[in-house]
């Protein structure tokens, strides 16, 4: 997640008017809920990714160079 700070409570708003990015402030009343949500949605993606699940198509050079790269 590179878009959302919970330690620093900000939201990174990319290309936004202007084609510029801005920060804005993560109301803190939704931190609780946004972390339960981002821990279950780790777990999922660990469990999936062990059957074999979760993994992109990417260029061969790409895949030859980093072969876990499509898992990450």
């Amino acid at each position: 997640m590179k878009d959302i700070d919970i330690e620093q409570r900000q939201i990174v708003v990319r290309d936004g008017k202007g084609s510029k990015d801005r920060i804005t402030v993560l109301p803190e009343a939704v931190i609780p809920d946004l972390t339960k949500h981002l821990e279950r949605t780790k777990a999922l993606h660990r469990i999936f990714t062990e059957r074999g699940y979760g993994e992109i198509e990417l260029l061969y050079a790409l895949e030859r160079k980093s072969p876990n790269a499509k898992y990450e």
